[in-house]
């Protein structure tokens, strides 16, 4: 599938482009990072939200997966936070 969610995976294939995982299930993470390094891409991870908002502002991913249940917060206020941060 190329294009989910406005997604080009192509592209983003293409250039190398930076993907962040935020999940605080190791299994998970490592797993994804396999499959997504084994396609070529860039991949970078965190293990909470916090982490996850530092690395997102820092490494400037072109695109975040995201658990919605982190131990310090949620996957739903950090993308609020992004959202509002980039309207003002």
């Amino acid at each position: 599938m190329n294009n989910l969610i406005g997604v080009d995976w192509e592209e983003v294939k293409m250039n190398n482009q930076k993907i962040l995982i935020i999940d605080d299930d190791p299994d998970y993470t490592i797993a994804t990072k396999v499959i997504l390094k084994r396609e070529g891409y860039q991949v970078i991870s965190a293990v909470d939200g916090n982490q996850g908002i530092e690395k997102a502002r820092s490494e400037k991913p072109d695109l975040i997966l995201m658990d919605v249940m982190l131990p310090d917060t949620d996957g739903f206020s950090i993308c609020r936070e992004f959202f509002f941060q980039d309207c003002n």
